[in-house]
């Protein structure tokens, strides 16, 4: 969608809220208009103008909270607004209307914190705002704006001067020392219950984001597990990655289930569910390691994928909200998956470490691994069951959902992009857990299961530093020319791999066990084919958010259904390696990556030709 076609979705909420006949028609209304230009915002925050209409929708939604008597929740969207006003007027201090905005933002915090009678508050914000318009009276000392906001700053500047002399009044004769007293208590209450919120906010945060890491850790488990089924239970390739498979065959099952449940359940009970779901999941494959059961396994990957799906659909959001929305709750959402990126590095290692010898893996060996989650998974249980946690906004369609798939699948570039987010996760977890298992092959690869699991975790850890480099770049490349861009260098990197001889031997540097027991980057002798793949990695690493800008374009109201597709279809994680081990067996390893070269070939053609919006004549308002 472009961006002005945004821009006018969102005018056209701030028009339902003003004619909404109650305050929660407005309210909705209201937050869907400052959520469309927050999109809008965050997809391109080098246009200014963007940023000065994604302030000023803020400010109104401050002003409609605080005309409701909710202070509280005035403030919050005030702070984002100061939050945006800075960042304009310190990228140019000498712009007038950045000047202006700032000066205006800081007036409008200052007059809430008036309210809440917090003189500290007030004199941080009414200072920068004094300080702001006396410069732009020495600038333009006959501009009538500049003239109007001097004369608001002034009466402001005057409730503020009775405040002061007020509470130093209060201060100095109140009452009888027993009222003091009581006064001392309700204001000690009063810190104490901000400060115990304050501290229940960051615990809240910090196990999202360990949830957050969770998702990787549980599903990259499945892979290097393979060498493990292939040595307890002589499976095949195809059959070791059939815990894979199970795990993310769960999305396909419960992506739709998983979307209503939010909507019934809300946020929490939601992230409830999903990490008991998870608790199980890994305790069924750890009971597995005690029957020696290549079944009960494959049911422990089956239930953990359940919560992994579920967990994809909360951690975002709720973080964005414990981040108060805006540029900090980005900042933790970004915190968040670089930790998901660390954990989905370190488990083929820790993995890897712990089986040391491919030919005495046993699923037993793996049980620390199991430990850890488990561990983490109840804690974060137990602590989400304590904690207060704010709930994010749901925007909740009259439609049934039904008629919005129906709806969303009229759009030819949302279903390739659907097509291409199936292959995608595929190639992902394809080009890894099968290089893992060639690598751990003695008559392939060479290596033991240890220095396997550690150059799979290089390929993820390139993952994590593509997704950096990603981030940086993603104002400045459009989602269409970074998608093209890295399935053309993921394919002739796999091309490389297929027809180069595995019997040439390369050094590159991948983590390595120190007699000190640290993970030192060290060089190590691999197949040159390993070499190409790892850097598949860097390739993989951008993919699914360019698919996604490419595929909800000009969806509007069926973004929802839109994303409850996708995630059935991260299925494709399961289905594309199971597919790629078969063709191992049959085949080859590296003969079996020619499944992965369909793959990206695909991607590429959905970059430059599938993910253009053909349908614009499809209503979406």
């Amino acid at each position: 969608m472009d961006k002005e076609m945004q821009i006018r979705i969102a005018l056209s909420y701030m028009g339902k809220a003003k004619a909404a006949s109650t305050f929660e028609e407005a309210e909705e209304n209201m937050k869907k208009h400052v959520e469309t230009m927050a999109s809008i915002y965050h997809q391109d925050k080098t246009d200014d103008r963007i940023a000065k209409g994604y302030m000023s929708s803020l400010g109104q939604i401050s002003l409609f909270y605080e005309q409701a008597g909710r202070i509280e929740n005035g403030l919050e969207y005030s702070l984002q607004a100061f939050e945006i006003g800075k960042y304009l007027y310190e990228k140019n201090p000498q712009q007038f209307d950045y000047a202006i905005g700032y000066s205006v933002s800081c007036i409008s915090v200052s007059k809430i914190y008036l309210k809440l009678r917090d003189a500290e508050k007030i004199k941080k914000y009414f200072d920068v705002a004094k300080q702001l318009l006396q410069q732009l009276q020495v600038k333009h000392p006959e501009d009538d704006m500049v003239g109007s906001y001097v004369a608001i700053k002034n009466d402001l500047d005057k409730e503020i001067d009775a405040l002061l002399a007020s509470k130093q009044k209060s201060e100095s004769s109140y009452g009888t020392s027993s009222n003091k007293d009581t006064r001392n208590v309700k204001s000690k209450k009063r810190e104490d219950n901000s400060q115990q919120n304050q501290r229940g906010k960051i615990v809240a945060i910090v196990m999202m984001v360990f949830l957050f890491g969770m998702i990787s850790f549980v599903t990259n488990l499945a892979a290097p597990m393979g060498v493990v089924l292939k040595n307890q239970f002589g499976a095949t390739n195809a059959m070791g990655m059939m815990g894979n498979m199970a795990n993310f065959i769960a999305y396909a099952v419960m992506g739709i289930p998983g979307g209503l449940l939010l909507q019934k359940r809300g946020y929490k009970k939601t992230a409830l569910i999903a990490v008991a779901i998870g608790f199980i999941g890994v305790l069924i494959q750890y009971l597995s390691g005690h029957a020696a059961s290549f079944g009960v396994y494959l049911l422990g990957a089956f239930v953990a994928g359940f919560s992994m799906c579920l967990l994809n659909m909360v951690v975002n959001p709720m973080l964005n909200t414990l981040g108060g929305g805006g540029n900090k709750g980005n900042q933790l959402i970004q915190m968040g998956g670089s930790f998901n990126s660390l954990c989905g590095t370190m488990v083929p290692i820790l993995v890897g470490a712990l089986v040391g010898e491919v030919t005495k893996a046993n699923i037993t060996d793996v049980y620390p691994v199991m430990y850890i989650a488990m561990t983490i998974f109840g804690l974060v249980f137990i602590v989400l069951n304590i904690v207060a946690i704010p709930e994010p906004h749901l925007v909740k369609s009259d439609e049934p959902i039904g008629a919005l798939i129906n709806g969303v699948l009229r759009f030819r570039h949302f279903v390739l992009g659907a097509i291409a987010i199936f292959v995608y996760v595929g190639v992902e977890i394809g080009t890894a857990g099968t290089m893992n298992l060639f690598l751990a092959d003695p008559a392939a690869g060479g290596l033991d299961a240890t220095t396997a699991g550690f150059v799979a975790g290089t390929y993820w850890f390139l993952m994590l530093c593509g997704r950096l480099l990603g981030a940086s770049l993603g104002g400045k490349v459009s989602s269409r020319a970074m998608l093209a861009t890295v399935s053309t260098v993921g394919l002739l990197l796999v091309l490389c791999a297929i027809f180069t001889s595995t019997a040439i031997r390369v050094s590159i540097p991948v983590f390595q066990t120190s007699a000190a027991g640290n993970l030192p980057f060290e060089m190590e002798q691999v197949p040159i084919n390993a070499m190409f793949l790892v850097l598949v990695g860097l390739c993989t690493s951008i993919m699914w958010g360019s698919i996604f800008n490419l595929a909800v374009e000009g969806l509007g109201k069926y973004i929802a259904a839109a994303s409850g597709i996708f995630m059935v279809l991260v299925c494709g994680g399961g289905i594309v390696p199971a597919i790629q081990g078969y063709v191992a067996d049959v085949a080859g390893y590296m003969p079996s990556y020619w499944v992965i070269v369909v793959c990206l070939t695909f991607l590429l053609y959905y970059a430059l030709i599938g993910s253009k919006n053909v349908n614009r004549d499809i209503p979406v308002d």
